[in-house]
């Protein structure tokens, strides 16, 4: 229950009464302060709204079809559950969770180590932060960001043109899918799928058993890592090194300053192409061509059939050098 406090100041004549109705006179003034946080061990139910600058504390629950709006927080370890929407610049923070099938929408921000689990959404420009997990079957859609520590745990899919952004992991054995984009200094990992024709980019590492499967591009200086592999007609372009010994496949393109390391293969009709160097005891196989002016390094580089490729400097005067290794002779065939 809201209490309020009154403070009147009046002059020293008396009021007058009538039919139980107290009038004040004009020159007496008025101030009224509500206090601004509510304390709730119950529940607050029912279509109607929980609005205000205050705030909704307690172990209790807010559930029903209504909408809580307010640039006020929900804190404590009760849920926040029902088919109803969390919506506006609200503030949830808690250890609890927000739990249902509905959505939690707005500018708002869920903060905390609590879980947001259900099969619905989570979609809008809000931002969902904490050490929490994001957790569940259902999907986090939208244009909104999801961004910081936070993690997203789910069989379920990230969807959609928003971005996952931030320091925090995208792990579990769920699906990253859209044309957005997942980028930052954070971690991707987990046994599962990064699919769609959006980007992954930033300095953050892709570390998966996993694969990735997409024509979009892989993008940044960051690190692709893993015994994982990459497939498909994508690009992964950038400074940044693929290692591992899972394999690359498919016919698109491995290009850029970066480096491709590790005992795995890189297979299939596309090239390698770029400044950067491949070294590891793996081998290059297939079809396509190695290109670039970069180095091809390592101790058995070669060892699934011959390997063509491009050595040279930076300089653009001077005639690279075409490199033919025979895997029996090991013999080494210079062409300028």
């Amino acid at each position: 229950d809201l209490s309020v406090r009154e403070k009147v100041t009046q002059r020293s004549f008396p009021l007058r009464r009538k039919s139980g109705i107290i009038l004040f006179p004009s020159f007496i003034s008025t101030t009224v302060q509500p206090v601004q946080c509510t304390e709730a061990r119950g529940e607050v139910r029912g279509p109607g709204a929980v609005r205000g600058p205050g705030d909704v504390r307690g172990p209790g629950a807010v559930s029903g079809p209504g909408a809580v709006s307010d640039p006020g927080a929900l804190r404590g370890p009760g849920a926040l559950r029902g088919p109803g929407a969390v919506r506006g610049s609200v503030v949830v923070r808690s250890p609890g969770a927000v739990r249902g099938p509905g959505a939690v929408r707005g500018p708002g921000e869920v903060r905390g180590p609590g879980a947001v689990s259900a099969p619905g959404a989570i979609s809008g420009p809000g931002v969902v932060r904490g050490p929490g997990a994001v957790s569940g079957p259902g999907a986090v859609r939208g244009p909104g960001a999801v961004r910081g520590s936070v993690m997203v745990r789910s069989p379920g899919a990230v969807r959609g043109p928003g971005a996952v952004r931030g320091s925090g992991a995208v792990r579990g054995p769920g699906e990253v899918r859209g044309p957005g984009a997942v980028n930052g200094p954070g971690a991707i990992s987990g046994p599962g799928v990064v699919r769609g024709p959006g980007a992954l980019r930033g300095p953050g590492a892709l570390r998966v058993p996993g694969e990735v499967r997409s024509p979009g591009a892989i993008r940044g200086p960051g690190a692709v890592r893993g015994s994982g592999a990459v497939r498909g007609p994508g690009e992964i372009g950038g400074p940044g090194v693929v290692w591992g010994s899972g394999a690359v496949r498919g016919p698109g393109a491995v290009s850029g300053p970066g480096e491709v390391r590790g005992p795995g293969a890189v297979r299939g009709p596309g090239a390698v192409s770029g400044p950067g160097e491949v070294r590891g005891p793996g081998a290059l196989r297939g079809p396509g061509a190695l290109r670039g002016p970069g180095a091809v390094r390592g101790p058995s580089a070669g060892t699934g059939g011959p390997v063509a490729g491009l050595l040279g400097s930076n300089n653009s005067t001077e005639r690279p050098l075409l490199c033919l290794m025979t895997p029996r002779q090991n013999a080494i065939i210079a062409i300028r």
